[in-house]
């Protein structure tokens, strides 16, 4: 078994960073929720901006986790899609799609914790989706957890560097 990753980010709401306005994804992939930036009142050119800076992240976690190195090749493989939580989905969806791009056979999506609208909407875009715990309502990933502090760019690049690779173009996702 291989572990790489394919990156998405998301689109944070002007003054409410921790609310998604949609998420960017490797491959071009977009998702914007048009109808909530309008319930938001954000303004056209700030939501091209936040757009802009969410892909600017995304390759910026591409170099540093995947040190550009092409995306995996996954065709004839099961892929699994590993998120620490999902509450809204909207990354996770942007995540999804990316994946399914490279055209594996079996795309799995598996997480802790999803709530029971995220999980079922993922189930239409993914062969299965694992979550142990499927709330009606998930305000926040982090509330399901006893220490949630964010990861270090360090941490994950010693991860993924200690996976020994069978060859220099590894071929999975995580």
């Amino acid at each position: 078994m291989d572990l790489d990753v394919v990156i998405s980010c998301k689109i944070p709401a002007p003054g409410h960073p921790d609310l998604s306005m949609g998420a960017v994804a490797e491959g071009g992939v977009r998702h914007i929720d048009v109808g909530l930036a309008s319930v938001l009142q954000v303004a056209p050119g700030e939501l091209r901006g936040s757009v802009r800076a969410a892909e600017e992240e995304l390759l910026r976690r591409v170099r540093t986790y995947r040190m550009d190195r092409p995306l995996p090749d996954l065709r004839g493989r099961v892929a699994f899609l590993v998120d620490d939580g999902i509450a809204r989905g909207v990354s996770a969806r942007a995540a999804v799609e990316a994946v399914r791009r490279l055209r594996p056979d079996r795309l799995v999506v598996a997480t802790p914790v999803a709530s029971a609208f995220a999980a079922e909407a993922l189930a239409g875009s993914a062969d299965a989706v694992v979550a142990l715990i499927r709330p009606a309502v998930l305000r926040s990933v982090s509330e399901w957890y006893g220490e949630f502090s964010p990861l270090q760019d360090s941490d994950v690049v010693a991860w993924l560097g200690s996976v020994p690779r069978r060859h220099e173009d590894a071929h999975a996702t995580a």
